[in-house]
């Protein structure tokens, strides 16, 4: 592999001349920087299909979806003491589904997405070329915001009424 020097590009061992620029190549790198390279280009290739991927777990999505979880874990002792106090809770179970359906839309897009191809199946003739689209993508970061932010209202009311 050779790296031209004055764009950048990558060209293979045998070109006297940059593939880009035209510029004159230089001697081929070592194989240290060969490998830097190549892991260089695969993390590229990598982000590039993952940006064009919709149900592709983001960093978001992880974090949410931790955040779900964590306050469904953290609500079942909550509903244990409010039953223990006898002053049951009166939202337990609608935040912990909020809570679940937030994590399972956040770790499990392709889930989802199949359950809508399901739907879809009934109206669209070839559903399996189906994609979902930009809108479907924001749609499902906003329902996974909704079921988490009503999930942790809920839990927080339970607090307050144990209190």
């Amino acid at each position: 592999m050779k790296i031209c020097d004055k764009c950048g590009a990558y060209n293979s061992d045998n070109r006297q001349f940059c593939i880009d620029c035209g510029d004159k190549l230089g001697d081929p790198v070592s194989d240290k920087e060969r490998q830097r390279a190549e892991q260089s280009i695969d993390a590229n290739m990598e982000k590039l299909y993952n940006d064009n991927d919709p149900l592709h777990i983001t960093l978001f999505d992880k974090i949410c979806g931790a955040a779900a979880l964590t306050g469904a874990v953290a609500g079942i002792p909550v509903w244990i003491f409010g039953l223990l106090t006898s002053k049951e809770p009166v939202f337990p179970l609608y935040a912990l589904v909020f809570l679940l359906l937030s994590a399972v839309e956040a770790f499990f897009p392709a889930l989802t997405w199949g359950i809508e191809k399901f739907r879809l199946s009934f109206t669209v003739d070839n559903v399996e070329d189906a994609t979902p689209s930009p809108l479907y993508k924001w749609c499902r970061k906003a329902s996974i915001l909704l079921c988490l932010g009503i999930g942790l209202l809920l839990m927080a009311e339970m607090i307050i009424e144990l209190i």
